[in-house]
């Protein structure tokens, strides 16, 4: 289901250290409207993940 196929996103993610890069195959514009379960659930994963990390460097 998840793919990085978005030359944008994949520049953008490549010059970021900490970016992620999910695409939810077969979106276009507006996918946290039209995949709202699917763009919430990358969210709060990567929302989880940031917050582990950061806890373990307290």
């Amino acid at each position: 289901m998840l793919s990085t196929h978005l030359p944008a996103g994949q520049a953008l993610s490549e010059n970021l250290p900490s970016a992620q890069l999910s695409t939810i195959d077969g979106t276009r514009h507006a996918v946290n409207l039209t995949h709202y379960q699917e763009t919430n659930r990358v969210i709060a994963d990567f929302l989880a993940e940031s917050a582990n990390t950061f806890g373990q460097q307290q």
